[in-house]
């Protein structure tokens, strides 16, 4: 059947076709009930009553919409109408990769990035048990952000070692033992031989496309399909020719004929592309790329000044500013201090040098807002910091109709001024709220976030739920949201079952309302590395973050801290800490971070230098005095980690992981009636809060329990607590 143009299934009304084939039709469709466009695919009429097609058809919604992932499309509904069976997913934006190859071959690391991703969405399926058993470039679906969706389940497998959500699926034999199940171009020599399947199908599946887009034909020579089948099964693949050895080699080990000679998993695969990435030339991969350009110019944009004498006019004023500063964070040549830093000098009466000494800035932008009526009259300057002269002025008169198109366009006129003489200046993509005090509520909610503190993190989740009440659009406010529940996940100022599904439902949503938001990258590469311990996804998630804003500062530090020093990668992290603190120069948790990750290395005059340092920036930061404790602890000055740790405690209460290291320090300090002291305080505090295993490990190693210990920490693991990740570097 064919669904003409505004006629209905269910709460779905139908746009346009999009396209057809032997199972049925695709539509773009409009959600009646949310407003949003879907994707309606409807099983074609004669093969309704056809069992296994209506099996496979059923099958291909059920498995994919057993995966939540950024890489799988979403399936949200099905149903049948009038003996219509349909199937309603999420709509994506973009072009299969066919329709893109047709386009002439990706550049080879747009072809890599494509299969990292590819390779993350399956390695979520296998982890379900699930087997795609058709992935083929007709099945991958590429948006206008470069991002890669795996759709059609319908041949999918599911094994008996599928996790109990999915397990039921395998009631369905949707496949005749001895059948070709799949396309013949792409199948695997198991495939080929009816043979049963595995992970090891897809992996030989990828393998065809990431050649296919390396070469620009498929490894098996075009003909019939007895041709193809027998080249599958005998005949290698030609060596690919101009690109680097290693990537070679990984394509050519996805190929080979024997399953067993193939990676272990598609996690392997994806780890090779990977290490691959960093060969391709220029300049390595596309997402790859230095903490920071080699030569900048560094710049700060202060908050603008409300000169109205209406309070309503901080709004205009405090977007204006955070929308110039991630205006200029997209400008080659141009390094910006963060927003967190800029706001800190808010309404601070001091000389372009000074600011600029404290920033490690050589230029000020700097502006007023004056709001009269339905017009607003911005004036911005760019101050050498040096010499304290203009660089240059400009004066903007505006109606107050739209303020964020003014927002958007006054920040990419302003942008286009100062670096005229660049290349590549483009203005910012809206990033806005749907009106001023849902944006003032994010920002606000920013700054308590930036507090650690357990109330500043817990009024920025009541401040960002604000906002998005105001604006459930509102993809930064999402991201905040799910930032703030990380963050009391991993200070222990909440049990982690109950505040990661909702970081990571947040995240999602982020991600889902802005594909091109750092913040929203970054958040979901967060919760995949440190929380879910995909090390690899999360990694690619924080690199696209800083392809998107090479001026993100927290994705930096995130992506040195929480990521590259886990996995001991120390010099890396190094540099996204110090990339980080050129960004946001008087954050006092990235500084924290440059002294963690000295600890981590063992270098501890160097860390001890840095967290003295942070206790000069900020004598009210508890971390400044908690860390320079555990480093004590690590020199032998059992009784300077001892004073460290209560002062930081007097700040920041009784948290887990603080009375856990003071606990250590005592018990070496030989004070083992106030250790165990200690270990009944830790009992206490975990009726109300999360104690994480590690706090109580910690306590028992150092009075000599090694066996308690263990026991703690294997708590630790299947808990799933967030400090189990730093086992493999923590002194």
């Amino acid at each position: 059947m064919h669904l003409a143009p505004a006629s209905r299934l269910g709460p779905y009304e139908v746009v346009r076709l999009l396209s057809s084939g032997g199972m049925g039709e695709v539509y773009q469709a409009r959600d009646t009930r949310l407003g949003r466009l879907v994707a309606l695919k409807v099983l074609t009429a004669g093969l309704s009553s056809d069992p296994e097609r209506l099996a496979r058809f059923e099958q291909e919604a059920q498995a994919a919409g057993a995966l939540n992932h950024p890489n799988v499309v979403a399936v949200y509904d099905v149903g049948r109408e009038g003996g219509v069976h349909y199937v309603v997913s999420e709509f994506v934006d973009g072009m299969t990769l066919r329709a893109r190859l047709a386009d002439g071959k990706p550049s080879p690391q747009a072809a890599v990035r494509y299969a990292i991703q590819v390779a993350r969405a399956l390695a979520a399926a296998h982890d379900r048990g699930i087997v795609h058993r058709d992935i083929k470039p007709e099945n991958l679906m590429v948006t206008a952000d470069d991002l890669v969706k795996v759709v059609d389940f319908g041949l999918a497998k599911v094994s008996a070692a599928a996790s109990a959500d999915v397990r039921g699926l395998t009631t369905r034999n949707v496949t005749v033992p001895g059948a070709l199940i799949g396309t013949v171009a792409y199948m695997s020599p198991e495939q080929v031989r009816g043979e049963p399947t595995d992970h090891r199908t897809d992996i030989f599946s990828l393998g065809t496309v990431l050649y296919e887009m390396l070469a620009g034909r498929r490894p098996v020579p075009d003909g019939n399909a007895a041709e193809m089948l027998t080249a599958i099964l005998r005949d290698p693949p030609p060596p690919l020719v101009g690109v680097p050895a290693d990537l070679g080699a990984a394509v050519a080990r996805a190929l080979e004929k024997r399953r067993e000679d193939r990676f272990a998993s598609v996690r392997q695969f994806a780890n090779a592309l990977e290490r691959a990435a960093h060969g391709l030339a220029p300049g390595g991969a596309a997402w790859v790329r230095p903490a920071l350009p080699v030569e900048t110019r560094p710049i700060a944009v202060l908050p603008f000044a409300n000169v109205s004498g209406d309070p309503d006019a901080d709004y205009f004023s405090d977007g204006l500013t955070e929308e110039l500063i991630h205006a200029l964070t997209r400008v080659p040549g141009l390094r910006v201090v963060a927003w967190h830093s800029a706001a800190k000098l808010k309404g601070r009466d001091a000389d372009a040098r000074s600011i600029g000494r404290e920033l490690k800035v050589s230029a000020i932008l700097a502006g007023s807002v004056r709001k009269s009526g339905d017009r607003v009259r911005i004036a911005a300057r760019l101050v050498d910091v040096e010499s304290g002269f203009y660089l240059w002025s400009e004066a903007y008169d505006r109606q107050m109709q739209d303020l964020f198109a003014i927002q958007a366009e006054l920040a990419g006129a302003i942008a286009a001024t100062l670096t005229r003489t660049l290349a590549d200046v483009r203005t910012p993509a809206p990033r806005r709220a749907g009106n001023l005090e849902a944006y003032n509520l994010y920002l606000q909610g920013r700054y308590f976030w930036n507090k650690r503190t357990d109330a500043g993190l817990r009024r920025s989740v009541d401040l960002f739920q604000s906002a998005i009440a105001l604006d459930s659009r509102f993809s930064l406010a999402h991201a905040g949201l799910a930032d703030a529940f990380c963050l009391l996940a991993d200070y222990g100022l909440a049990r982690p079952a109950e505040v990661l599904s909702r970081a990571r439902a947040a995240a999602t949503t982020a991600l889902e309302l802005d594909p091109r938001s750092a913040e929203a990258h970054t958040s979901f590469g967060l919760i995949r590395a440190l929380y879910d311990w995909e090390w690899l996804e999360g990694e690619a998630l924080f690199r696209r973050a800083l392809e998107l804003n090479p001026g993100y500062a927290t994705a930096h530090h995130w992506l040195g801290v929480d990521l590259l020093a886990m996995l001991g990668r120390f010099d890396e992290a190094q540099d996204e800490v110090e990339a980080a603190i050129q960004l946001d120069p008087l954050s006092l948790i990235i500084h924290e971070g440059r002294g963690y990750v000295l600890f981590l290395q063992r270098r501890y005059p160097e860390a001890v230098a840095a967290y003295r340092a942070l206790g000069e920036l900020d004598a009210g930061f508890p971390k400044a005095f908690t860390s320079l404790g555990r480093v004590f602890i690590h020199t032998g000055d059992y009784e300077g980690a001892i004073e460290m740790l209560e002062r930081g405690r007097a700040l920041a209460g009784d948290t887990g992981s603080l009375l856990g290291a003071l606990g250590q320090a005592h018990a070496l300090a030989g004070h083992h009636a106030e250790a165990r002291r200690l270990l009944d305080r830790l009992a206490e505090v975990a009726v109300s809060r999360h104690v994480p295993g590690t706090a109580f490990a910690l306590v028992h190693a150092g009075l000599g329990e090694i066996d308690r210990a263990f026991e703690w920490l294997a708590r630790g693991v299947e808990a799933h607590d967030l400090s189990i990740a730093a086992l493999k570097v923590h002194p």
